[in-house]
């Protein structure tokens, strides 16, 4: 981390610093959140570093020391959980929420968890945290505190630095992944539009044009057009210039020939048979 980013880390210590962090965190559209804990020699988990940021590439990041400020009230935050104009977003929250639900008897409403918000956008189940940095903010965790004794003070500039990693590109993946999902709503809800990709494909006298982003960051087009009332050819392009060409025949209603043949030496034949049920 730059000297310059290095002097921004603030950790607050007092309820008033605490209530005005989470004020200003209301009137945003999300925050995102993270927490440090030990749990080895505990029953429950005990919390010993919260961690938020803000929206944007410099919204404020912060780290909340529950050890340090061993006479801060939590309610602050307790009471950004509660207010539902702030998604609260957490990557694989399960822990989190039981710090909370323990400490708090509160539970952050709305949440969002990238975690499960990744696997539906083709991540994978249980994706980590890295994983998305790496794919998504196309940026690299530095993994020398990753098992840090998170209870013992005072932290160091590196440990800061990796606890606050965990929240400020936390922001990039959100967003990211709400982008993709709001897209996919819309699309399924027929609000899509027309939009770029449309008129694209009314401009080409195409009968199908898309962009699919798969789970690795990469894109494919796919370019489609009926050639007669029964024979439909499409071209799939990826962004490593490998390309296939299908060809669909339908026999008849139920009874479809299919054939493909790729620029990797990949060919394919098929009979495919449709019933109702």
């Amino acid at each position: 981390m730059p000297l310059a980013d290095r002097k921004m880390m603030r950790t607050i210590t007092t309820t008033e610093d605490l209530a005005a962090f989470c004020t200003a965190a209301k009137s945003q559209p999300y925050v995102t959140i993270d927490t440090e804990f030990l749990r080895e020699r505990t029953y429950w988990s005990k919390l010993c570093l919260i961690q938020m940021a803000l929206p944007g590439k410099t919204g404020d990041a912060v780290l909340v020391d529950p050890i340090l400020g061993e006479d801060m009230s939590m309610e602050p935050l307790y009471d950004l959980f509660r207010h539902k104009a702030t998604v609260k977003v957490f990557h694989a929250a399960r822990q989190d929420l039981e710090i909370f639900f323990v400490e708090g008897n509160v539970f952050p409403d709305p949440l969002f968890d990238t975690q499960i918000a990744a696997m539906v956008c083709g991540f994978g189940e249980q994706v980590g945290y890295e994983t998305l940095v790496k794919k998504i903010a196309k940026e690299n965790l530095d993994k020398t505190s990753r098992f840090t004794d998170w209870s013992r003070r005072p932290l160091s500039d590196a440990q800061q630095e990796y606890a606050l990693a965990d929240v400020t590109h936390l922001r990039v993946i959100y967003e990211w992944l709400a982008a993709q999902l709001a897209n996919a709503v819309a699309t399924l809800a027929g609000r899509g539009g027309v939009g770029i990709i449309g008129r694209l494909r009314q401009g080409f006298g195409l009968d199908d044009l898309d962009v699919q982003t798969g789970a690795d960051g990469g894109a494919t087009v796919r370019a489609g057009k009926y050639l007669s009332e029964n024979v439909y050819t499409e071209v799939e392009v990826d962004d490593r210039g490998e390309s296939q060409i299908n060809l669909n025949l339908d026999v008849t209603d139920s009874v479809t020939i299919r054939g493909s043949t790729g620029t990797t030496g990949d060919t394919g034949l098929g009979v495919y048979f449709e019933k109702d049920y």
